[in-house]
């Protein structure tokens, strides 16, 4: 033997060692340290099995709140555990059941033997639910004073509680807020509850609500006090409150005052709080505030002025228009009352604008608005170029949450260069427009309906004396349905006419084109419709467009839509249903917290020669 080979490599047997010996100190430690199992004993893994009698809805409800259920994937490791996990069930599914108004149901529960030691524990709950108790007319009582309420007050009552509907807890907890609304809405800014009671009738298997309201004084609101203005004026706020004038107080109308500040933008806090008149002894002792037939009250203002200037900015591309890029700078707060002052521009291959935007709300009276406009614009495309400056004065009328009708004037100068040669005009027209919006959702709606229908009437004169009309409308539709991830099924169609002028003597410009994003998707831009001789687009008078799409969501933030796009140009008054031009394709949308990015791909289905194979669209927001 030479160990001599141990002095000359010892390096190569150190590894070894080290290994060796902690391997030797875990099996040491894992010996001394008793397992989990072994502290706690064995997981007691059950099942849970429902007997007696109950309804589906009520044995779903029990299941999302009972502990057995909630907590089944942290198994037991003790039958102490186990027992105690069925006896807090218990104690949950006797509130549970009271809450859905099952005030005579019963509950038991208990842990069956095992056949086999291996094989899960099985616990039975045995539920009798039979009858469910129902509202009765409840009782109201307010001040001496204030009996002249009651019959509102039970109207309110019988409208939450529905006498007859089952007596369930959420119901119920409604009652008393409603009834202070009412109270609110009524004149009485400082109502309060005094008792809340819901009284059982076993034998009637019912329960009557019992409420004692203190109704406080009623009121009417002399002043508005404003604290925290910088810049915007407060007599521009007080016009936003519109309750000069009114004889009492109104909840409905604070309600109203708030959703004007929210909607002007100028505005980052927003505090509304009726100051209570201070209450003074009467003679006979009681609070004098009570006995006065309205008391005038002081209405506090807290708010805090958010950033009156912004910078926004739009990219957008498509195979058939290129780049293009539109920004705006708006201030919107001009001149101290809430004025919307922008300057937009747009930058794009066939287009470029830019316009000066003035809005005045609450223009003369509440939810009215006048719209001041100058713009000029060059537009350079295969059916026309054109150099324009025009201005307008748009008059805007809210006359419910969604319905908004304007009408105005609007003058413009032109010159255009067509299959016609170069003409010059200068236009002056009435829009008059009615919008109905039932859809919320600006950029991405899920429910409703939007119609838009505009009509102006315009003459001109320059190098041609013309007077016609214009008529544009457009119906969306919008329903969700809870497929996969959240599924929208939208429709778009669009109706337009020209009537009073051909499409030859009407300016490029006035006359209707279709093709492109927005329009008819698989073509390119204005490629659908009558073309020149040089086999440019020419305009019609009448257009017919129709789009339908599926938004799928796949996930939270990404979505899939196919579509199908069809219409067509005409030149006729009317549109027609003959020579339809499909378009059809798929589109991903990216969903972000203020609007979907839009990537759509189109193909025509019955192209024309000179069509593209495809067409590209990238936006924001939904394509309608």
């Amino acid at each position: 033997m030479r160990p001599l080979i141990l002095r000359r490599r010892p390096i190569l047997l150190l590894p070894w060692c080290f290994a060796a010996f902690f391997a030797l100190a875990l099996a040491v430690l894992a010996a001394q340290i008793p397992s989990a199992a072994a502290q706690n004993g064995p997981e007691l893994g059950y099942s849970v099995e429902f007997e007696g009698q109950y309804t589906q809805q009520l044995l779903k409800t029990l299941k999302a709140a009972l502990p057995l259920y909630t907590q089944i994937k942290d198994t037991p490791t003790s039958q102490a555990q186990l027992r105690g996990r069925l006896a807090q069930s218990l104690d949950v599914a006797v509130n549970v059941l009271k809450s859905e108004g099952y005030y005579a149901a019963t509950i038991t529960g208990r842990i069956a033997p095992r056949t086999d030691r291996n094989a899960k524990r099985v616990i039975r709950l045995r539920l009798s639910a039979r009858q469910r108790y129902q509202f009765s007319a409840g009782a109201i009582s307010l001040n001496a004073d204030a009996k002249a309420l009651s019959a509102a007050l039970r109207v309110t009552a019988a409208e939450v509680t529905r006498s007859g509907a089952p007596a369930r807890a959420q119901i119920g907890n409604r009652l008393a807020p409603a009834l202070l609304v009412r109270l609110r809405e009524l004149g009485h800014p400082f109502a309060t509850v005094k008792t809340e009671r819901f009284i059982v009738d076993h034998q009637a298997h019912s329960v009557m609500p019992n409420i004692a309201l203190d109704v406080g004084p009623k009121a009417r609101i002399t002043e508005i006090s404003i604290t925290g203005l910088k810049t915007v004026e407060p007599r521009y706020v007080r016009l936003l409150a519109g309750i000069e004038g009114k004889p009492i107080y109104d909840q409905r109308d604070i309600d109203a005052f708030r959703d004007r500040l929210i909607q002007t933008g100028l505005f980052s806090g927003i505090q509304i709080l009726p100051v209570p008149p201070e209450t003074d002894v009467s003679a006979d002792g009681k609070p004098a505030s009570t006995q006065a037939t309205t008391q005038d009250i002081t209405l506090r203002v807290a708010l805090t002025e958010g950033a009156h200037r912004q910078i926004s900015a739009q990219v957008g591309f498509s195979t058939d228009q290129g780049f293009s890029v539109e920004s705006a700078w708006t201030h919107r707060n001009f001149l101290g009352y809430g004025e919307i002052f922008t300057v937009r521009g747009r930058l794009a291959e066939l287009e470029q604008s830019l316009d000066v935007i003035l809005t005045l709300p609450n223009f003369r009276q509440i939810d009215q608005s006048l719209n001041l406009n100058l713009g000029v614009s060059r537009e350079d495309n295969d059916a026309f170029t054109l150099l324009s400056a025009s201005t307008a004065a748009i008059l805007e009328r809210r006359l419910s949450p969604r319905w908004v009708v304007s009408g105005g004037g609007r003058i413009e100068a032109q010159r255009v260069d067509d299959d016609l040669g170069r003409r010059t005009f200068y236009l002056g027209g009435i829009p008059i427009s009615a919008r109905y919006d039932g859809a919320q959702n600006l950029f991405d709606p899920q429910n409703g309906i939007r119609l838009d229908t505009v009509v102006t009437p315009e003459i001109g004169f320059g190098d041609a004396s013309l007077t016609f009309v214009t008529n544009d409308v457009i119906l969306r539709g919008y329903k969700s349905f809870n497929w996969g991830k959240g599924t929208v099924l939208a429709a778009r169609v669009r109706v337009g006419a020209v009537l009073g002028e051909d499409t030859v003597t009407l300016p490029a410009n006035r006359r209707f084109y279709a093709g492109g994003g927005g329009s008819i998707r698989g073509y390119g831009f204005q490629n659908v419709g009558p073309i020149d001789g040089d086999g440019d687009p020419s305009g019609g008078r009448s257009l017919l467009e129709v789009a339908a799409e599926a938004r799928i969501k796949v996930t939270p933030t990404i979505g899939v839509v196919p579509f199908i796009d069809f219409g067509n140009v005409y030149d006729t008054t009317f549109p027609k249903l003959s020579g339809l031009q499909y378009g059809a394709g798929l589109g991903l949308r990216y969903h972000t917290d203020f609007a979907p990015i839009r990537f759509d791909i189109g193909t025509p289905l019955n192209p024309l020669d000179g069509d593209d194979p495809v067409q590209i669209y990238i936006s924001i927001g939904q394509n309608f």
